[in-house]
């Protein structure tokens, strides 16, 4: 039965009157929680955000639950957590009047956009992680736009997979199609470089496990970007020496006239080496814990005296343990890292510059800490 023109009017209507009166509750609702407009609020040196900016922020993000870490561009480099009861917004714009999706927020804001931290959300790693396929066909349209029946022919793939992942792909705006051929838009490239990097990353970590186990931190830890081309001697329980042995001929090898070394250990094994370089006219500078020179003095004193009375050692003692072993060339630079027992079990070497300069920072926090020794008095308590 359909109804007369006066009865949908009447429906329209009441469906009309129905939206108002949600819309004045809600506007009701926001006005309470936060105020008028979509704002940041200054207490003290910390930028907060209004309730009514949060409420705008779901309406936008209505999935799964996160904490972004938000910075203000702006005069003040100040960052500020808003926790999310159910956002996933990779980029949140508020207050720069673009549209965002089919939305668009009030751009009546007193204080710069915000923008949150990140290139690739949950969201979008999870659609990446998803299907091996998408991360296979996004590093092949970087290098190689094409059309689907020539990607099909190039890839391990059917037709009918790589029309729907380039459909998805398309979708998201990562992939964009001209004249027929399929190609990155400058946002996939992006996705892609950043992907591939984070793969790359991990596989290092990966790679060089049994290295960085052992170190006391973080702090201690260089890039594993860095490592990429570094040559890792690990113990094993055929061969627990390999990196002992590999250090050892590896400084013997060194032509250098200085070389800079922080030791968390005694070695008869390393000190030969470093006396065959000084023998050969190269100076070292070498920082011990406070424990470990005075444990070197009480071993064996009178050859403690004859080497920091030699000119080819300036020797430095540091208030705290140390977790590493360095050494450090001409653009040279050896990483030991060692359990608690003072074993060493991986060994680092490479020329890679930033390590080297990573490296060389690290050497210079623990000798601009540490007081050098003059004589054997100077180890005394």
């Amino acid at each position: 039965m359909s109804l007369t023109r006066s009865e949908r009017w009447g429906a329209d209507r009441e469906t009309e009157s129905s939206r108002d009166g949600e819309q004045k509750e809600e506007k009701k609702r926001e006005k309470e929680e936060g105020g008028g407009g979509i704002s940041c609020i200054e207490t003290d040196e910390t930028y907060c955000v209004s309730p009514l900016t949060l409420t705008a922020v779901r309406r936008l993000h209505p999935k799964t639950d996160e904490t972004y870490c938000l910075c203000v561009r702006g005069t003040k480099q100040t960052k500020i957590s808003i926790v999310f009861e159910q956002v996933s917004a990779v980029i949140l714009l508020l207050g720069s009047g673009r549209q965002h999706g089919r939305q668009k927020l009030n751009a009546g804001i007193s204080y710069p956009r915000l923008l949150s931290y990140g290139m690739l959300s949950h969201d979008s790693a999870r659609f990446l992680s998803d299907s091996p396929s998408r991360i296979e066909l996004l590093a092949h349209l970087r290098t190689a736009p094409g059309r689907p029946s020539t990607i099909t022919e190039e890839l391990s793939m059917s037709h009918r997979s790589v029309q729907r992942n380039l459909s998805e792909l398309r979708e998201r705006g990562w992939v964009e199609k001209r004249d027929g051929v399929y190609q990155l838009t400058t946002t996939g490239a992006l996705i892609t470089k950043e992907h591939e990097a984070y793969l790359g990353a991990l596989s290092n970590v990966e790679a060089f496990d049994g290295f960085f186990r052992e170190l006391p931190d973080t702090e201690h830890a260089p890039d594993p970007e860095w490592l990429h081309e570094a040559t890792l001697i690990e113990a094993t329980s055929t061969d627990p020496h390999a990196p002992v042995d590999h250090y050892v001929h590896s400084v013997r090898g060194f032509d250098v006239d200085r070389v800079r070394m922080l030791s968390p250990v005694l070695s008869r094994l390393f000190h030969d080496a470093h006396a065959a370089l000084a023998v050969r006219g190269t100076h070292t500078e070498l920082v011990l814990s406070d424990a470990l020179a005075d444990r070197a003095r009480e071993l064996n004193p009178l050859e403690f005296d004859l080497l920091v009375s030699l000119a080819p050692l300036d020797l430095y003692r540091h208030p705290d343990p140390i977790g590493i072993g360095l050494t450090l060339g001409d653009r040279h630079v050896l990483v030991g890292a060692y359990d608690d027992h003072g074993r060493m079990c991986a060994c680092v070497e490479s020329t890679h510059p930033e390590l080297f300069e990573w490296a060389t920072t690290l050497y210079e926090r623990y000798r601009t800490q540490s007081t050098r020794v003059e004589s054997t008095r100077a180890l005394s308590p």
